[in-house]
C-alpha cells in the first residue's frame, strides 16, 4: 500500500478529492498531507448547487486532523472558488471541514470529545497539543452553531416536543449577581442562560431560545415565586402552567424555622444569665426531618417540643406540611392547605405567618404540583454542575465565557461527527 492509498484511507477521502503528496518530517513528528481534487471535476454553486465554471484556487491552507502513528497529522490543500452566474465568485465547500474552521470534522469532534472528558480546557489542550485560543476558539464554534437557529423560525428537529422546562437562578460572581438557568429535565441539559434574573432577561430567553412551535408545545414550567420569573412565563408561555417547585417550599419553611431559632435563641440567652439557651446547638436538628437525625438528637428534640418552644412549633408546622405533597388530588389538596394556614396563623409567629400568607396568595402553584408531580430536582442538579464546572476553570473573565462552558458542557451540544468526508 503506498502513501497515497493510506492516508486516503486515514483521512476518508472521496472523488474528487485525492492526495497528491505526503510529507514526513521526523523533527517536527508531524505529517503533511496535500490533497487537491480530480482535473475533469465538473464544480457546483455553494449556494444553489448548480453546475458552474472554476474561477480560480484559494491560498494554501492547512486544517489540524487526527494525529496518525503519533504524529501530527495536517491535512493541505488549495480550495477551489467557482463563479456563479447568480451568486457570483464562491469559495467551494472543503467536505472534511466547517467553513473558517482550522480542524477537520473527525479532529473537532474527537477535541469536543476530549473536554468533555477532561472538563479542564487547559489539560485538554496539553492532550490534543492546541494552544488555549484554540480550544476556545473550538468551544466558541460549537456553542455558536448549535444556537446560531432563529428562534421566529420552525426548523425541522428529531427531537420531541419540549412539554416540561425548569426555570431557576444560579449565584455566580460577588454580590447579588445572578444567572438565569433555563433547563430540559427531559433532555437533560441548560437550553440557555442570561446573566441577570430580571424579567426583561426571562423573557428575552424564553423568546430568544424556543421557536413559536416550542412554546405552544410546553405543559409546565418548575419555577420558585421570584416575581420576575412567574411574569415572564405568564407574558411568554400563558398556556404552560406554572408549578410552584417542592424544593423551594421546603427552602421556605426552613428559613421561617431557622429566623424563629435564631430570634428565640437570643431572648433565652439574655434571660438565662446562669446557663446555657436549650437551643445551643441544635441550629441543624430543626433543618432536619425527625426519623432521620440519631436517636439521642430525637430524645433531645423531643424534650424540647415539650417546653413549649416556638421553634419547636414552627419546626411542627413545618413537618406538617410534608403530608401536602402526598393528597391524592386537587381537592384534598386544598383542603389539607385550609388547615395548614389556620395552623401556621395560630402561632403568632412572624417567619411563618409571611410563609403562609405567601403559599395563600400562590395557591394555584401549589396546587398544580398535585396534577403534574413535577419538581426543580433537575435545575437543583444544573446549579451543582454549574459551580463545578466555575470551581475546575478557577473562576472565567466575563458572563460570554461563563455562557460558554456552562453550554458546552451541559447543553448536549457536543454530537459525533461523521466517519467519512462526504
Amino acid at each position: 500500500m503506498t502513501d497515497a492509498e493510506l492516508y486516503t484511507q486515514l483521512l476518508g477521502l472521496s472523488p474528487p478529492w485525492q492526495v497528491c503528496d505526503v510529507t514526513l518530517d521526523p523533527h517536527s513528528r508531524s505529517v503533511q498531507v496535500r490533497v487537491e481534487p480530480a482535473a475533469d471535476v465538473q464544480w457546483l454553486c455553494p449556494e444553489c448547487a448548480q453546475p458552474v465554471p472554476g474561477y480560480d484556487e484559494r491560498e494554501e491552507r492547512a486544517w489540524r486532523h487526527l494525529d496518525s502513528c503519533e504524529f501530527t497529522t495536517w491535512l493541505v490543500a488549495r480550495v477551489p472558488r467557482v463563479q456563479c452566474p447568480t451568486h457570483g465568485v464562491k469559495t467551494v465547500t472543503a467536505p472534511w471541514a466547517e467553513p473558517h474552521s482550522r480542524f477537520t470534522r473527525a479532529f473537532a469532534c474527537f477535541a469536543q470529545r476530549v473536554l468533555q472528558a477532561t472538563r479542564v480546557q487547559a489539560h485538554a489542550a496539553s492532550l490534543l497539543r492546541l494552544t488555549p485560543a484554540e480550544v476556545h476558539d473550538l468551544m466558541d464554534r460549537v456553542v455558536r452553531e448549535a444556537t446560531a437557529a432563529a428562534p421566529a423560525e420552525d426548523p425541522p428537529a428529531p427531537r420531541g416536543p419540549r412539554t416540561h422546562l425548569t426555570l431557576d437562578e444560579k449565584h455566580y460572581g460577588k454580590g447579588q449577581s445572578y444567572l438565569t438557568v433555563l433547563g430540559d429535565p427531559t433532555a437533560g441539559r441548560v437550553l440557555e442562560v442570561a446573566d441577570t434574573r430580571t424579567e426583561e432577561a426571562a423573557v428575552t430567553l424564553l423568546t430568544s431560545t424556543l421557536p413559536p412551535s416550542e412554546r405552544a408545545a410546553v405543559r409546565t414550567v418548575s419555577l420558585d415565586l421570584w416575581a420576575p420569573f412567574l411574569a415572564a412565563c405568564a407574558q411568554v408561555l400563558p398556556d404552560a402552567e406554572r408549578v410552584y417547585d417542592r424544593f423551594h417550599i421546603a427552602q421556605e419553611l426552613n428559613d421561617a424555622v431557622d429566623a424563629t431559632r435564631r430570634a428565640e435563641h437570643r431572648r433565652l440567652r439574655a434571660t438565662r444569665r446562669d446557663g446555657p439557651s436549650p437551643l445551643t446547638g441544635t441550629r441543624f436538628w430543626w433543618l432536619h426531618h425527625a426519623e432521620d437525625l440519631p436517636k439521642e438528637q430525637r430524645a433531645r428534640l423531643e424534650a424540647l417540643q415539650a417546653e413549649g418552644l416556638q421553634t419547636a412549633q414552627v419546626w411542627h408546622c413545618k413537618e406538617a406540611f410534608r403530608a401536602f405533597f402526598t393528597q391524592p388530588d386537587e381537592a384534598a389538596g386544598a383542603a389539607f392547605l385550609d388547615r395548614w394556614e389556620q395552623q401556621a396563623l395560630a402561632t403568632e409567629n412572624g417567619p411563618l405567618t409571611t410563609v403562609a400568607e405567601k403559599f395563600a396568595r400562590h395557591r394555584a402553584l401549589l396546587l398544580a404540583y398535585l396534577r403534574h408531580h413535577r419538581t426543580n430536582a433537575f435545575a437543583e442538579y444544573l446549579n451543582g454542575a454549574i459551580q463545578q464546572v466555575q470551581a475546575v476553570a478557577h473562576g472565567f473573565r466575563n458572563f460570554a465565557c461563563y455562557r460558554r462552558a456552562i453550554l458546552f458542557f451541559l447543553g448536549g451540544l457536543v454530537g459525533c461527527c461523521p466517519q467519512a468526508f462526504s
